[in-house]
């Protein structure tokens, strides 16, 4: 063999080795070919179709049937027009009949599919790996898909990507748009999930429902989820959870949440020690629409939390919250459990702090707490707390410093060196990360920088890239102190009313410098805070059962005045009402002391021989007549067990009982406004034996109704 040819030979053998003619073949995927394309069992791909190929979609795919990607395959789009429609329409609402699916399954792991839409299709990606969607869009709109495993559905895998994908979801049946059962080491970046109308969780991380389809060899594993730089849009309702989680170790940053804020998982598994705790960095939540929990062992840094809906922010256990913005209140959880506390440093707080009962050994130092409350920061009466409340920047309506710590019974605390001062960089500070300062030869630290006094020496220094040309200070006075508003005239209680009866409990409030606001409890506890008060008038239409409620108050202030203090409580009286009218005592008749009447437990009776009363049906004018021929008068007798605390007989007209001797107790009252007449007797007895008890010669107009206001 001459030398030419051998190494000929050799280089021949040498490109077959390294693969360099094992090329890959496209296949253009149409309307008119898919079948052939997918001409597997099950639709899954033919013979024709390798490892490796690449599938091009080309146009609109519309069928009635299901496509499974069972090889390791890259899809595309080459003329970017590509639209999948396989018409799913779920079955069962545990997941078992998911419908039409775009599928790919354990033999497509390594899959890539990028720049395609899938429509009203659900994507069913199940115990598979290392599959990536780029620029796909799944878009489900007024379609049952995803009933009961979400309309992605991520199911038994691991290490799937979607990058700069949209998932929208409208009217979907109120299932999950997206949902990992059984799934890890996935990640979400550059994506957007919508969801409009009735729509379930959004974006649900670590779901242990609906697992009858799991793999015999696969170990259920939720955690490790990244989602990176994404924005979730919830419905306008606020009744989808953008973002729902069970499991470890899962990481949100740089993410928008534009409604809602993470909940977690009926059941599910939650951080149990540091290393498995979750991590959101640099997000904003701009509307949480109630309370929003940090979970327990979690990092919660840079974030820009805007608490609605009268929530506040609380935090549990073993979590770290540092260097957020947080607009609204904020609790530390009672622990417990353990008593691992949390660190909160370096935040700027607008709102209240307020530390649970039995919650020990939490760090609250370094952050800037701007609050319209009576204080910043509020202590429980907690024996050996522990917790320690310092060098933080402390203003409240009328307190700074230290004295914006609320006094508590509480024990153990540290409550030292906190001020009114705080070194801040202005909104839009270029590079704010890279800025730090030292106060006189303290170590460097992040700004804000709180808990300064006057006299202070602070060094500022950036340590970023950027030339700094010049650095200028300026100083925002502290807020001058406003006047409390006042409560000028107290509300008083009513004197009995009904349990859901619309009529006002207090009356008669007045206030300088704001509007007085409400509240209701139903024991004598003084609430905590004014989350809750509401400037309507109580009544007692939504409470259901009779006892005394109590009524506390407080001037909201206007923007010359700080808010008053929380005043009270007024008691009131809250009866079972029981009424006699035209639909229940159509039959009453009473004959003196031998022939009583009762109904509904309540009795009427007569005390003399001489008197009697009857219904008189007189259509619009149908009531109770009631005769006296002789003294003595009527006694009403209460169910057994029960008192009375008020009477109230609505009457035809005045004649009769306006002039009549009607008995300790009774009184005859005219409604002018409403032109009603009416006879009252107010007290606490299970009998009244005094109604016309010294009226020897009465007859009035008929008794409309009778109403019964019953106590225990």
């Amino acid at each position: 063999m001459t030398k030419n040819k051998l190494l000929l030979l050799l280089a021949l053998l040498l490109t077959a080795a390294t693969g360099a003619w094992a090329q890959s073949t496209t296949h253009v995927v149409k309307q008119d070919n898919v079948n052939t394309i997918f001409s597997g069992n099950g639709y899954t791909l033919g013979n024709a179709v390798k490892a490796g190929d690449v599938l091009d979609f080309q146009g609109t795919i519309d069928i009635d049937h299901s496509l499974v990607i069972n090889k390791q395959v890259n899809i595309i789009s080459s003329e970017k027009n590509a639209v999948i429609k396989l018409h799913t329409v779920a079955g069962s609402l545990t997941g078992n009949d998911p419908g039409n699916c775009f599928v790919i399954n354990k033999a497509g792991s390594g899959t890539t599919v990028q720049d395609i839409r899938i429509e009203n299709t659900e994507t069913w990606i199940f115990n598979t790996s290392n599959v990536t969607f780029t620029g796909v869009t799944m878009w489900v709109e007024e379609a049952r898909v995803g009933t009961g495993v979400g309309h992605v559905a991520l199911r038994y895998s691991d290490h799937v990507t979607f990058d700069g994908c949209t998932v929208y979801t409208k009217n979907n049946g109120g299932s999950s748009a997206c949902a990992l059962t059984g799934s890890h080491d996935c990640t979400f970046k550059d994506t957007r999930f919508e969801a409009v109308g009735n729509v379930g969780n959004i974006l649900y991380i670590g779901n242990s429902f609906n697992v009858q389809d799991k793999p015999a060899d696969y170990t259920m594993n939720n955690d490790n989820i990244s989602v990176i730089n994404c924005t979730i849009n919830t419905p306008a309702d606020g009744t989808s959870n953008p973002l729902q989680l069970a499991g470890y170790r899962h990481r949100v940053e740089g993410c928008t949440i534009v409604k809602g804020k993470p909940t977690t998982s009926f059941g599910g598994t939650l951080p149990d020690s540091p290393e498995n705790g979750y991590i959101f960095r640099n997000n904003i939540f701009s509307n949480t629409n109630g309370t929003m929990t940090v979970f327990p062992y979690s990092t919660v840094e840079g974030n820009t939390i805007t608490v609605t809906g009268n929530g506040k922010l609380t935090v549990n256990k073993g979590s770290t919250v540092t260097g957020n913005t947080i607009n609204g209140n904020v609790e530390v959880s009672a622990n417990s459990s353990d008593y691992t506390g949390s660190t909160i440093t370096g935040n700027t707080i607008n709102g209240t702090v307020t530390f649970s009962t039995n919650s020990k050994n939490n760090t609250l130092t370094r952050n800037v707490i701007t609050s319209t409350g009576d204080y910043a920061v509020v202590m429980a009466s907690t024996a050996d707390a522990n917790n320690t409340v310092q060098y933080n920047t402390l203003n409240a309506a009328t307190k700074k410093g230290d004295e914006a710590v609320n006094p508590s019974t509480g024990t153990g605390n540290t409550i030292s060196n906190n001020s009114n001062i705080a070194l801040m960089l202005a909104d839009g500070t270029k590079d704010a990360a890279n800025w730090t300062a030292k106060v006189g030869e303290g170590d460097a630290q992040p700004l804000p920088v709180a808990g300064l006094n006057e006299g202070n020496a602070v060094t500022l220094q950036y340590t970023g890239r950027l030339k700094v040309k010049g650095v200028k200070a300026t100083s925002d006075a502290a807020p001058a102190v406003k006047p409390a508003a006042t409560v000028t005239t107290a509300p008083t209680g009513a004197a009995v009313v009904g349990v859901g009866e619309t009529t006002a409990l207090v009356s008669g409030g007045a206030a300088d410098g704001g509007t007085l606001t409400y509240a209701v409890t139903t024991t004598n506890t003084k609430p905590t805070s004014t989350a809750g008060f509401s400037d309507a008038v109580p009544t007692a239409q939504t409470i259901t059962a009779s006892g005394k409620v109590y009524v506390w108050y407080f001037v909201k202030a206007d923007d010359t005045h700080s808010d008053s203090e929380i005043a009270g409580p007024v008691s009131v009286t809250l009866a079972e009402v029981i009424t006699w009218n035209s639909t229940n005592i159509s039959d009453l008749r009473v004959r003196g002391t031998f022939y009583p009447y009762t109904m509904e437990g309540i009795t009427l009776s007569g005390n003399s021989n001489d008197n009697e009363a009857r219904w008189r049906d007189r259509g619009d004018e149908s009531g109770i007549n009631f005769e006296a021929m002789g003294s003595g008068g009527y006694t009403f007798t209460a169910p057994t067990g029960k008192k009375f605390t008020k009477i109230e007989m609505t009457l035809n007209g005045s004649i009769g009982w306006d002039n009549a001797s009607l008995g300790t107790g009774w009184a005859f009252v005219v409604d002018y406004t409403n032109q009603i007449c009416k006879v009252t007797w107010t007290g606490n007895a299970a009998t009244t034996v005094d109604l016309l008890k010294d009226a020897s010669s009465f007859f009035g107009e008929i008794v409309k109704s009778i109403a019964f206001y019953l106590s225990e």
